[in-house]
Order: structure tokens, then C-alpha cells, then sequence
């Protein structure tokens, strides 16, 4: 999980690299050095179960790595799992008394394009100035070792996994990209809410210049400025490539294909392939 659980994950995770008798090792440092007092023990993980992961991971035929918020925060990237932790990283919402729910949400471009697009466009802009961290350096090393291969599969929106280096045929991406846009009613747009005209990275190639980059967001209101990102094929307003809260409006079409990538990848494993499962 995120929060400050998020901060010593990328040392687990570099402890499972090591051979068994070193992780177990490793293990016991991790439980009782720093972190300090109850939350340390808290996170700690037992030298056995440690040990059997590392087996896991080294002895699989293939890997599946499932990735969540957490895996993010060594990179800086805010988790948003609790209230305080959302009003924390962006102070005028709480006062206006409104969560990440209530902010990620399509009614926010539909009732206040500003105020969707000042959220959204700091979101982009963190997400694209961040560098994964060395913890997605590992997670390429133990795929790479992988006879049958390997697939990840993501909840997070920010394409480190890209930036790692992780091919685009081998991930998927279940909530989206907010480096990727779409248009704000893509039923009613030429576009289309199917197909792979219903969405559009931003910026790439064939596409223009990108929108994203050059969106100012208000540092102290989160409102951002004029003009804000259009819909490339009806003029209107654009929104991220992303599954929100209470969204119908979702062009699935980039993610469904990456799934059915997914789909095809697991059904073509071979009968007795030993499939290792690192959920992070």
C-alpha cells in the first residue's frame, strides 16, 4: 500500500534479487532497523515468507506483475488513498470539501472544465516530471529472466512502466492514461466512443503539438488557464484517457486491446508453466 507503508516497498522489493540465505538476512535488518516503533514492526516481513517470494519469483516460468498506487510514491507520486493524504497534496479542495472522488470525476469538466483540467493537468505534470525508481529497474531484470515472458497489469495512470522501459505490448494499463486523451462526449463526437479513433496520445505522433505541456494550472486555486485541451476531432472539450469515478463516458478502446493482449498472452501458456504472480 501507499502512505509511509510506500516508502520501504522499493527495499523489499530489491531484497527479493538476492539468494535465499541473503534475503533472509535482509528480512530480519528490514524488521528491526529504522522505521521506528509500532510502524516498523507493522511492516515487516517475516524472513520465511520473504524467502519463499524470492523462490516464486526465481523459479517461474513466466511473471504477472500487478501494480498499484504504492508503487509510485518512491517516485514522489502522491497516492491519494485516504482524504488527508488527497487534501494534503491539493489544500483548496479541502476547503471547498470535496475528495478525490468527488475531483476525479466527469462532472468536474462538465460542471467546472477549469477546475477538471487544473486537477487533471497538475496530475500530468507531476506524473511526466517523475523518474521511476529503481525498484522498476528490478522488476525488468527478474522479467527479462523469464523463459515464457511476462505481462503487467496496472491500476496506475502515470506510464512509468513506459519510462522503465517495459514494452507497450506488455502492459495494461485497467484505469488508463492520463497521457491520452479523449473527447469530454465521445458518443456524440465524430470520433466515435469506440475504436481506436475515440482516443489519442497526446502530442504523439500524427497528432500536433501536445496540449498537456503547455496547460497552466494556478498554484494556489488548482483552476487552470485557458485554452484547454480540445478534442481533435470535433473541437470540443477533451478530457484524460482515464476510468473516473461514476464514468460513462470512458472510451475503453486502448485499454480493451491491451487486455485482450493480456488475455491471449495467458491462454497461449504452455499446460504446466509455472506462473509467478508479483502483486505490488
Amino acid at each position: 500500500p501507499g502512505g509511509p507503508q510506500g516508502h520501504r516497498r522499493r527495499s523489499h522489493v530489491a531484497y527479493l534479487e538476492k539468494s535465499p540465505p541473503k534475503v533472509a538476512m535482509a528480512a530480519e535488518e528490514a524488521g528491526s532497523g529504522g522505521g521506528g516503533g509500532a510502524g516498523g514492526a507493522a511492516w515487516s516481513i517475516a524472513a520465511d515468507k520473504l524467502e519463499a517470494a524470492a523462490r516464486v519469483v526465481d523459479e517461474c516460468d513466466a511473471l504477472i506483475v500487478l501494480a498499484g498506487a504504492g508503487l509510485g510514491v518512491d517516485s514522489g507520486l502522491p497516492d491519494f488513498r485516504s482524504k488527508e493524504g488527497f487534501w494534503r497534496a491539493y489544500p483548496p479542495f479541502k476547503k471547498a470539501g470535496r475528495d478525490f472522488s468527488q475531483v476525479s470525476n466527469p462532472e468536474s469538466f462538465t460542471r467546472d472544465p477549469r477546475l477538471g483540467w487544473g486537477f487533471f493537468g497538475h496530475r500530468h505534470a507531476l506524473y511526466t516530471a517523475a523518474r521511476p525508481h529503481d525498484g522498476y529497474a528490478v522488476l525488468r531484470r527478474w522479467c527479462a529472466r523469464k523463459r515464457l515472458g511476462h505481462f503487467v497489469f496496472t491500476s496506475n495512470v502515470d506510464g512509468a512502466f513506459f519510462e522503465a522501459g517495459f514494452g507497450a505490448d506488455r502492459v495494461a494499463e485497467c484505469h488508463g492514461s492520463i497521457r491520452h486523451l479523449q473527447c469530454l462526449h465521445p458518443h456524440a463526437c465524430r470520433g466515435g466512443a469506440y475504436g481506436d479513433g475515440s482516443w489519442w496520445e497526446d502530442g504523439g505522433e500524427g497528432e500536433g503539438a501536445p496540449q498537456l505541456a503547455g496547460l497552466k494550472v494556478d498554484a494556489e486555486t488548482f483552476l487552470a488557464s485557458e485554452p484547454l485541451p480540445k478534442c481533435k476531432h470535433c473541437g470540443g472539450l477533451a478530457r484524460p484517457n482515464i476510468l473516473m469515478f461514476g464514468d460513462g463516458l470512458w472510451a475503453s478502446a486502448r485499454t480493451d486491446a491491451q487486455e485482450a493482449r493480456m488475455q491471449e498472452f495467458l491462454l497461449n501458456l504452455p499446460a504446466g508453466a509455472r506462473v509467478g504472480v508479483a502483486a505490488l
